[in-house]
């Protein structure tokens, strides 16, 4: 037993220390051969890591919807002559009609409505900024986790006197005030009409949508902006279990149908079916990402086992030469194999390098964070020994069986 783990000891250290004689003797045609490797490594860690970033904000975007016990009313635009003619039945998806649901469906335990203006113009004398605007319940806030980061959230107060207060995020703050740490208490126009600022919301970096909104109350919205109707966008609403949520669902559409006079104006949509929407894509982009990222290595693999096959072509009497002096087939079938998985690495390590320059990028100047983690690292690691391998394996088969006579005659 100590006399075979000698002999692979010995195996691999002389044939490594000859594979690194070779490599670096040839440091060109290294370099060229490994810069397939080196961009396949390369791609695969900034696809990971924006992979990673893109993972993350689909998980935000979950905390954002509030959960999955979460339903949404939304108002559907007419798409043909005979659906607006239907529609002008309808009175239109109104907040009076969600709380009418809470008395009647005990599953319900919240409504939350919201009314988006849509993007509109926030301005202070000479500054403007586009931004997205939103009335809340008192409630919204924590339900889908708005994070304020200086000043106050709403109190009961601001709703009961319908005040024209809001919350704005980070990016309104950097177009409207910039140069002040804390715009609190400063005012800004909406709609025409003044509102103060009261508080910031906390985002962990500057892309993310809720930078760019505006929450304010909504009786502000219902006295001063929705007009005399009052119609709302969307209503999202709360309820006690998921495991009702399907029949939930079925019972609000029946009863809104009846609301709007038999015209379905409207749609019900479960978080669950969103989150799953969202998951499906996740998951078609990360196949998308890794396929693009081996096939990248693979190529990088082929112009590997071209040069080692080019390589055997030129060392065919060193081959003969090792052959004569003993070397078994063993022999050159390890030294030409870890050869060909140095060569890959020759070109990962700085692939690895570059590969990692998105994380270390200010996160001002990208829509989203990317990150790696060590998993990633040693999955690029596992792969480039793979593709070592596989690039190897038949230029050292190769070798290992040329006949010494045949390969001393070659010129």
């Amino acid at each position: 037993m100590t006399d075979v783990r000698a002999r692979l000891v010995n195996l691999f250290f002389v044939n490594g220390q000859l594979c690194l004689i070779e490599v670096f003797s040839n440091k060109l045609r290294s370099f060229i051969s490994s810069f397939g490797i080196f961009l396949g490594v390369a791609s695969l860690l900034i696809l990971l890591s924006f992979m990673h970033a893109l993972r993350k904000n689909v998980t935000d975007s979950i905390v954002a919807m509030g959960g999955l016990d979460i339903i949404t009313i939304t108002k559907l635009a007419p798409e043909t002559n005979a659906e607006a003619l239907a529609f002008r039945r309808s009175p239109g998806l109104k907040l009076t009609q969600a709380e009418a649901l809470q008395r009647e469906i005990p599953e319900i335990t919240m409504v939350l409505p919201e009314a988006s203006s849509g993007h509109a113009e926030l301005s202070v004398p000479g500054k403007e900024a586009r931004a997205n605007p939103v009335a809340v319940s008192l409630p919204y806030s924590d339900v889908f986790n708005y994070q304020i980061g200086s000043g106050r959230a709403f109190v009961q107060d601001d709703f009961d006197q319908a005040a024209k207060v809001c919350v704005i995020g980070s990016r309104i703050q950097e177009r409207l005030f910039p140069g002040v740490p804390n715009p609190v208490g400063k005012s800004l126009l909406f709609n025409g009409m003044s509102f103060k600022v009261v508080g910031l919301i906390y985002t962990e970096d500057r892309w993310d949508w809720r930078s760019r909104t505006m929450l304010y109350p909504y009786p502000t919205y219902e006295r001063y902006v929705g007009g005399q109707d009052n119609v709302l966008g969307s209503i999202k609403i709360k309820v006690k279990t998921i495991s009702r949520l399907a029949q939930t669902k079925a019972e609000m559409t029946s009863r809104l149908i009846s609301m709007h006079r038999g015209v379905e104006d409207f749609d019900v949509v479960l978080n669950e079916d969103k989150i799953k929407e969202m998951e499906d894509t996740q998951r078609a982009l990360n196949i998308l990402i890794v396929v693009i990222a081996v096939l990248s290595l693979f190529i990088g693999g082929i112009s590997i086992m071209n040069i080692m096959f080019a390589t055997i072509g030129d060392r065919v009497r060193e081959i003969g030469l090792r052959k004569a002096l003993g070397a078994h087939k063993s022999d050159l079938f390890v030294q030409f194999l870890i050869e060909s998985v140095l060569l890959c690495f020759v070109g990962a390590m700085p692939g690895m390098v570059f590969g990692s320059i998105p994380t270390f990028l200010p996160t001002e100047l990208l829509p989203m964070t990317p990150t790696l983690a060590a998993a990633d690292y040693l999955l690029s690691i596992g792969f480039t020994i793979f593709v070592g391998i596989g690039a190897g394996v038949f230029p050292a088969w190769k070798a290992a069986n040329m006949r010494p006579i045949e390969a001393l005659q070659y010129a």
